[in-house]
């Protein structure tokens, strides 16, 4: 299964529809294919009454695509822009790999380094068994540090309700820099650095603080000097101005509940980035170009075990590195705040990234907002792999190979025919039996036919699977065979990946 698919025939089938959208794009390439279907992924998402507005950018091979939908706050009519000020939660997380990725490439610091390098003080508590945390182990968050500092951020989460973002606002913002130096003391690490994946918030502003620390520069002035400018993100930062506290989008909880601003007297590295849909289709140009610290911010760092369930994934700069079975390569990160969720995924190879924001934050807003994702990415691949000829005419083509491959004597067609993991299901002298289709092609004698024919009786799909229906006849033998097949398209490619066959009069 691709990693990044799910579920989304249904969303795809919707209807035509009409809904009030947001544009500042041209009537481009990528205009003419997503319009519609974008339109309805998000009418689709705007249908749960806790999901005010979605933005939706992509970028694709040196063209921009941006829609707004819904309202910031119901009832004032105020739908999202370009210019929008979104929180992006953890998305932030990446600023720092890559200035950490900048850091080391100009010998500021090296990934290898101690963290104590960076601290005043005694900070003995910060090893276990000799094993020290490095500078890497932070940003593949595999420190061993905890997930929040304070400490007591976790305790907010055993009562989930529409408070909670408040409670934990309350919390973190007399939280002070001094305060989380001071606390840092106190940790106890269980286990041994770089081994174990652990995510951790803690981690990511210790690691906005030890870049501080190497340049000498203000951790915010940093992310201007060394990263906003270069990649072109004039309003992005981590704290709110006067001026940009006008477009800043109210977030909304899962209660449809108002959630307090993101803001921290703490560095802000962990997740409180500030940024638009301009700067972040910036940000991912910038991610997609030949830039020499973009490029090592994507390079694997760790992978020693099983994330999340998956085994392809791994981490670099803080990003999430991953493959696709459409598209390669690509890095990607999940943002959640109080009031926002969102999501950011990049083929460089490719020259394709998404970016998808929404001012509310609840327990199913991340699914919903991949969902959206998802059926961008399913119509680019359709697009990757379009051709003149109808889904019809590319199933017959298969079918063909099948047919003429198998009594024409020819392996080599019907190894291109079916999925390497097919069988053939089968009745025989009244017992059930499979035959492998890897068998099934070794019994196939290269250059002898075998005196039959096949017709292809019907044809049936729905976006990318089939049944097909096929009739095998012999010049001698009076009762002909009937196959009946399951395909489905793979990497552009009807390939048949079940097949069942009886006589077609049973005697």
């Amino acid at each position: 299964m691709n990693p990044l698919r799910i579920l989304i025939i249904g969303l795809l089938l919707i209807g035509a529809l009409k809904i009030d959208a947001q544009s500042e794009n041209n009537n481009s390439k990528i205009d003419q294919l997503l319009q519609v279907p974008v339109d309805k992924m998000a009418k689709s998402f705007l249908e749960d009454s806790l999901m005010k507005s979605i933005s939706i950018g992509v970028y694709y091979k040196g063209e921009d695509f941006t829609r707004h939908y819904g309202e910031l706050d119901q009832g004032k009519n105020n739908t999202p822009t370009n210019q929008t000020i979104y929180d992006i939660g953890s998305v932030t997380k990446t600023f720092v790999g890559t200035l950490m990725a900048k850091a080391a490439l100009e010998g500021k610091l090296s990934l290898e380094d101690d963290i104590r390098k960076y601290l005043d003080g005694d900070y003995s508590n910060l090893e276990y068994d000799q094993r020290v945390i490095k500078v890497k182990d932070l940003i593949t968050h595999t420190s061993g540090l905890p997930k929040f500092l304070p400490l007591s951020v976790m305790e907010e989460f055993e009562e989930m309700n529409e408070t909670l973002a408040d409670r934990i606002s309350k919390k973190t913002s007399t939280y002070t820099k001094q305060d989380f130096l001071k606390d840092l003391k106190k940790i106890k690490i269980d286990t041994v650095p770089g081994f174990k994946y652990a995510y951790s918030n803690a981690g990511a502003e210790l690691a906005a603080y030890i870049l501080e620390r190497a340049y000498g520069i203000p951790f915010e002035r940093l992310l201007e000097e060394k990263l906003f400018q270069t990649a072109k993100m004039t309003s992005s930062s981590i704290h709110l101005t006067k001026a940009k506290e006008k477009t800043y989008a109210n977030g909304y909880g899962d209660f449809n509940n108002p959630t307090p601003a993101m803001e921290t007297p703490l560095w802000g590295g962990s997740g409180f980035g500030k940024s638009t849909m301009s700067d972040l289709l910036n940000y991912i140009k910038y991610h997609i170009s030949d830039d020499a610290v973009a490029q090592k911010s994507h390079q694997v760092l760790f992978d020693k075990e099983i994330i999340r369930g998956d085994p392809k994934k791994k981490i670099g700069y803080m990003w999430e590195l991953n493959t696709d079975d459409d598209f390669g390569a690509y890095i990607s990160h999940h943002g959640g705040a109080f009031g926002v969720q969102n999501w950011m995924l990049v083929f460089p190879e490719e020259e394709i990234g998404i970016s998808v924001v929404t001012n509310q934050s609840g327990r199913r807003t991340a699914g919903k907002l991949a969902t959206v994702l998802n059926g961008i990415l399913l119509e680019l691949a359709n697009e990757k792999y379009a051709s003149n000829q109808t889904e019809t005419e590319q199933i017959t083509a298969t079918l063909l190979d099948y047919i003429e491959g198998s009594t024409n004597g020819q392996p080599k067609r019907l190894e291109k025919a079916f999925h390497p993991d097919l069988n053939l299901y089968y009745n025989w002298n009244r017992a059930f039996s499979i035959w492998s289709g890897k068998a099934y092609i070794q019994d196939t004698e290269e250059g002898k036919p075998t005196g039959e024919s096949g017709e292809i009786l019907s044809i049936d799909y729905v976006n990318d699977i089939a049944t097909a229906k096929v009739r095998i006849s012999h010049p001698e033998v009076e009762i002909p065979y009937i196959d009946y097949f399951m395909l489905m398209k793979i990497k552009g490619h009807w390939t048949i990946i079940h097949k069942m066959f009886t006589k077609e009069i049973d005697k």
